[in-house]
Order: C-alpha cells, then structure tokens, then sequence
C-alpha cells in the first residue's frame, strides 16, 4: 500500500512540471381571571455561514505541494459528511454503462479526488505561469493559449504511454486531435469558458475522424478551436463553419472527409468523472465561497455545465450536445490498471 502511495504522488509530481424554534411565551397578569396572552417572538432570519478561508487556503497550500494525505484531510472538512445522500439515478445510469457501482457517487474524499483536484490546479498554473490569465481580452487569451499549446504538444500517439488526461498530455509533449482538443477546452474551462468537445461524424460510417472543440463566453462570444491544426476561429461556432463550405477548405485544405463529416458532428460536456459525486460538488461550493478566482475549476454538477453550455449556445444551437463518456471510460482503465488488471 505504501509503495502504491509513493508511486502516485510520484506521478502527480511528474505531471507538474435557521431552523429556529419559537414558542409562545405567556405573559403573566395577577388576578383569578386573567389569561395567560401569548408573545409572539420574531424568526431570526438565517444566519448565513461563513466562507471557511483559513481551511481552504491550507487545502490550496496541500494542493499545491501535491500532499496527498493532507489534501483529503482538509477537503474532508470542509466538505463535510454526506447526508443521507441517494445517488442520483441519472448519473448512476450513466457510470453503469462503463461497469462503474453507483457507490463511486456518495464514497468518501479519496486518491481519485485528488488527482482531478490537482490537475485542475495544474492547468491554470500553466496559465498563470505563461502570463495569460493577465491578458486584457479573451481573444487574446485564447489564441495565446493555442500557441503555447501548439508549441509544446507534438502531433503523435504513443498507446504504452500514460493515459491521456489533459495535465498529462501536457506533460508527455504528445497527442492526437482528439488529445490536444480535450486539452484546449480544459484550459479555456479553467480560465473561465465553457466548453464541449466536438466529435466531427462521417454520416455513413458512423465513425469521427477528427475532433475539435467549441468554446462560449458571455453576450454570444463563440470560438471553434483545432489545435491539431493550430486554428482557432473568433466569432464562428461549429454549425456556422459547417454551414461555410469555402472556409472549411481554407482551414482544412486536404481533408474533404472532414469536410463532409462537420455537419453531422456530436457534442459532448467533458465532465470529470469526479465531478459526479456529491462531496466534491459541496467541496467546490465551499472553495469558491473561500478562495473566489483562486479555486480552480472542477466539481461543477456536470448537468449544471450542459445547462449552462445550452444557454450560452442559445436556441438556434443544431449540435446535440451530451455528457462525454470518454473519461468516465478512462477513469475505470485507470484504476484497473492499479488493480494489476
């Protein structure tokens, strides 16, 4: 166990590079015939609780020095215990599809929490650490975070290499399109976006292949992004390049199967698969309280982040956008690989 322990903080670390009663109280009056006349007390209002700030600065601290035992400790506690919590049956659903118990929704704070934690942590660090976070407009943050990403990440595949979350296709140097798409929205998602991740469809084979992602701001700003090939469009979203033939060929030249595949694309919410469970949703609600900008993202209800895409995208949006299966899938490689599966 403890070499187990050592070996995945290892890799973290190589990734880094007012229910109030009120009763009525009689008032007393002397004599054989008086009555005792209730006194109605005013409700409180609800006392509001307080960010719990000291907690959650100590719980960034342990993030940040990928203190793994003292990370869940504190998380722990600013959590607090689940309730009688009931998985929810939508979700449960949807991890039974990967042969994953709906037990993972309500189970304590654990190893598998804390690795999502740090690598939201790590990705806005990446951020912050190239100077974007500064940036005046979120163009500008955008198309910088495209170069350093088409900078750093080589177009290629290696199947024995580390499974591919975006902190650790960060920190590997390598992936595919569909790698470098998930990578992209993660870091728009830290920086304040919402995202999805677009799956271009070839109408007869019913396979992808090629994957971008779509990224949405406040007051109708849209960005389609393929950092595989290094494009980012301002003011253009999925059906609006797809419903453009000539710009279609001048960002993708020789791949008429994208061409054709676009227009049927599907769109998926890449939520975690940590994001599901209860105690980091009420983790997440502590922290933010707390910390405010300072939190990274993760641990937002993931039917919350569909809703809000939905609004963003606005009525007119033609793309059926879902819950991605894809990390839930990875999540489960994952830990039977640690089980010597």
């Amino acid at each position: 166990m403890r070499e187990k322990f050592g070996k995945f903080v290892t890799i973290c670390l190589l990734v880094a590079l007012a229910v109030s009663t009120s009763s009525c109280v009689p008032d007393t009056v002397t004599g054989a015939t008086a009555k005792p006349t209730p006194v109605r007390k005013k409700t409180p209002p609800p006392v509001k609780s307080k960010p719990k700030t000291c907690l959650a600065k100590a719980w960034l601290k342990a993030l940040s020095k990928a203190d793994v035992a003292k990370t869940i400790e504190l998380a722990a506690k600013l959590a607090g215990p689940v309730e009688n919590a009931s998985p929810n049956v939508e979700y449960a659903a949807i991890l039974a599809k990967d042969g994953v118990p709906a037990s993972f929704l309500t189970a304590p704070l654990n190893q598998t929490d804390f690795k999502l934690w740090y690598y939201a942590w790590l990705l806005k660090k990446v951020l912050a650490d190239n100077d974007i976070l500064t940036l005046k407009s979120n163009d500008e943050k955008l198309k910088a975070t495209m170069k350093i990403l088409s900078a750093r990440i080589a177009r290629k595949e290696d199947p024995k290499g580390p499974l591919p979350w975006p902190a650790a296709v960060w920190g590997r140097r390598y992936g595919l399109c569909d790698r470098m798409a998930w990578l992209f929205a993660e870091f728009a998602y830290q920086m304040g976006f919402e995202s999805r991740i677009v799956y271009l469809m070839d109408p007869d084979t019913k396979v992808s292949p090629h994957t971008i992602c779509e990224i949405r701001g406040q007051n109708g700003a849209v960005w389609t992004a393929d950092p595989y090939s290094g494009v980012l469009l301002t003011d253009s979203s999925v059906a609006e390049l797809a419903a453009n033939p000539k710009l279609m060929r001048d960002i993708w030249p020789k791949r008429p199967d994208w061409w054709k595949a676009l227009p049927h694309s599907v769109c998926w919410i890449p939520a975690m698969p940590q994001d599901y469970r209860v105690l980091n949703q009420k983790l997440r609600g502590e922290l933010v309280a707390a910390l405010g900008g300072e939190c990274p993202r993760f641990g937002e209800d993931p039917n919350t982040r569909l809703e809000k895409f939905a609004i963003l995208a606005g009525k007119n949006d033609k793309c059926k956008t879902k819950l991605w299966f894809f990390p839930i899938r990875l999540m489960k490689m994952e830990l039977e690989i640690g089980r010597g599966k």
